[in-house]
């Protein structure tokens, strides 16, 4: 795949109390070369409004978008993609439906699944399906603050006032690997918990980032399959790449263009160099 890229670096990720046997000693730099090597597919399911900006995202990125989401097909088209992603922003009877067979196949599959859960604390007609894919364990769950808190008390018997304790408990509930994104993202499978130095609030202002962001770890987790190395590997990217988009941009705008073009751009090595990780 032709990519302009800055050449690639190794670099120790920062894994505190967490045995090489279960995370690789490389940098995030490492994995983005393997994921563009591997160009692994993508099933996004989701609301329709972000499904554009994730493609595209994801295309430049160096992965591959599978948008199909009729329930006839979703089972078929999970045997034919590497890793789903999954977007909460429209939840009816026959999205859910498609996004639960999705999820259930890529669990029987083994494939990686990532579940974006957007706005689920929004209404109450939302929490039940959101705690049915909860259920359907997936590989990472992926939002900014709000929407984590809101999952992690789908269900649960402990009621948190701070949204790290939230999260690293919805992760020991789940099995998955928690981001929460922010000025600062946070990362924990339950045991472990990281920092990732965040992108620029310029991803605040613009529709379908976080979601985009989701697809990313999706394409990630494809070529990592140690689930906290892959995410904090994309998250890494993804401040990286928007860091540098946002030194180019004057507005949301010309930042959205800006952000796919540094996907499409910086390398490894760039990635490597850039945002800080480090325990929590």
């Amino acid at each position: 795949m032709a990519h302009a890229r800055r050449g690639g670096a190794e670099a120790m990720l920062p894994v505190p109390g967490r045995s090489l046997s279960r995370a690789r000693a490389e940098g995030p730099g490492m994995v983005l070369a393997r994921m563009r090597d591997m160009v692994p597919s993508i099933h996004l399911i989701g609301a329709h409004r972000v499904l554009p900006r994730q493609a595209d995202m994801l295309r430049a990125a160096g992965a591959l978008p599978v948008t199909i989401d009729t329930r006839d097909e979703v089972t078929e088209i999970a045997q034919q993609t590497h890793a789903l992603a999954v977007h909460t922003g429209a939840i009816d009877d026959k999205a859910l439906d498609a996004m639960l067979w999705a999820a259930e196949t890529a669990r029987e599959l083994n494939h990686p699944w990532v579940l974006d859960p957007a706005e689920v604390g929004m209404t109450g007609y939302r929490r039940q399906p959101a705690g049915a894919l909860l259920t359907r364990r997936p590989s990472a769950i992926v939002a900014g603050p709000a929407d984590i808190y809101a999952a992690a008390h789908i269900g649960a018997e402990t009621q948190h006032e701070d949204v790290r304790a939230a999260a690293m408990d919805l992760a020991r509930r789940t099995g998955a690997v928690v981001a929460v994104t922010g000025a600062e993202d946070f990362v924990t499978d339950g045991d472990v918990a990281l920092t990732v130095a965040g992108g620029h609030m310029l991803l605040t202002r613009v529709d379908g980032a976080g979601a985009a962001l989701a697809a990313l770890v999706a394409a990630f987790l494809a070529a990592e399959r140690d689930a906290l190395a892959g995410t904090v590997a994309a998250l890494a990217f993804y401040a990286a790449a928007a860091r540098e988009a946002a030194s180019a941009a004057q507005g949301p705008g010309s930042f959205i263009a800006a952000l796919q073009d540094a996907l499409f751009l910086i390398g490894p090595e760039a990635v490597d160099a850039g945002p800080r990780i480090g325990p929590a």
